[in-house]
C-alpha cells in the first residue's frame, strides 16, 4: 500500500520524498513546487529515501513569487552518506534560485543528518550561480577534493549572488585544496554569510 504523504500545516505544504512518496528524488519534488509561490512548502525525507535515486546535480532554480514569506525548505531528516569519485561539476547547484533552505538536522541546530562527498578533483559540493540569493544551508557536513585554483568545495561562481547564509557546517578539502571560493567581478557576491563560529572549515 502506498501512501500519498502531501498536506498543509502551519500555513506551508509539506511533501514527503522516499518510500511514502509521492515522490522518489528531491529533484521531483522540487520541480513539481507550482509557480507562483503563494505559501511556503516543505519537502522532507522519509527514512527509506535513497540518495542513490537523485541524478546530481540536484538543481535549485527561480520559482516565481520565492519570497521571505514564500520559502522552500529541504529537510534531510535522516542520517545517510553520499560518495561520489566522478562528479566535475557541483552536487547541490543553486541556479537563479532565492529563498532556498537546506536543512540537515531535525531542527535548525545540533547534529548533522547529511553528509556530502565530492571526490572529483576538478567538482565542487555546493555551487550558487546565476544571480542566486537569499538562500541558506544549515548544519550540512559538505567534503570536497577540488584542487582547482578556480574552484572551492563552496563555490560562488558568475553573477551576483549575494546574500546567501551557511550555519553550522562543518565544511572540509580532503586534498588541499579551496574550501571556499568566490568567482566573480567587483561589485558581485556581495553580502554572503558565513559564520567562521558557527562552521567548521579545514583543508588538509
Amino acid at each position: 500500500l502506498l501512501v500519498l504523504m502531501m498536506y498543509e500545516t502551519s500555513g506551508q505544504v509539506i511533501i514527503s520524498v522516499g518510500f511514502a512518496g509521492p515522490y522518489q528524488t528531491i529533484q521531483e519534488a522540487y520541480d513539481s513546487i507550482p509557480e507562483p509561490l503563494t505559501q511556503s512548502y516543505q519537502i522532507e525525507t522519509d527514512f527509506l529515501y535513497s540518495p542513490s535515486s537523485e541524478v546530481y546535480p540536484i538543481v535549485f532554480r527561480f520559482k516565481q513569487g520565492a519570497s521571505n514569506v514564500h520559502q522552500i525548505t529541504i529537510k534531510l531528516k535522516h542520517t545517510f552518506n553520499l560518495f561520489f569519485d566522478s562528479l566535475p561539476d557541483a552536487m547541490l547547484k543553486f541556479d537563479s534560485a532565492q529563498y532556498v533552505n537546506i536543512n540537515g538536522s531535525s531542527s535548525f541546530v545540533g547534529s548533522t543528518n547529511a553528509l556530502f562527498n565530492n571526490f572529483h578533483e576538478d567538482g565542487t559540493v555546493i555551487s550558487f550561480e546565476n544571480n542566486s540569493r537569499y538562500n541558506s544551508i544549515y548544519s550540512l557536513r559538505i567534503n570536497g577534493y577540488t584542487k582547482s585554483i578556480n574552484k572551492g568545495v563552496i563555490n560562488y561562481g558568475d553573477g551576483n549572488n549575494s546574500n546567501n547564509s551557511v550555519y553550522n557546517c562543518l565544511i572540509t578539502n580532503s586534498n588541499g585544496g579551496n574550501c571556499l571560493l568566490s568567482k566573480s567581478i567587483t561589485g558581485e557576491n556581495e553580502s554572503n554569510s558565513i559564520n567562521f563560529n558557527m562552521n567548521k572549515i579545514n583543508s588538509t
